[in-house]
């Protein structure tokens, strides 16, 4: 690092660096993580999306389970 291991000053001050450091660190991890606003619409407007493709999915499936059970009681 640098230093003398017999500089006791020396020593005193990285250790105070350190730890300015580490309570820096600790800091920025309590900080609120916040999203630009047009990030914010994109991730809105994706889930969106998606929730839109799932629901014509099962929209899709259902009118395909619907056909099977009226193909099912024409033929009995």
């Amino acid at each position: 690092m640098g230093h003398d291991p017999k500089d006791p000053k020396g020593i005193q001050e990285l250790i105070r660096k350190k730890e300015e450091d580490i309570s820096a660190l600790k800091k920025q991890l309590k900080l609120s993580i916040t999203m630009h606003s047009q990030t914010k619409k994109a991730t809105q407007q994706k889930g969106e999306e998606d929730m839109m493709g799932l629901l014509m999915r099962m929209n899709e499936r259902l009118a395909e389970t619907e056909q099977a059970l009226e193909k099912a009681i024409k033929e009995k």
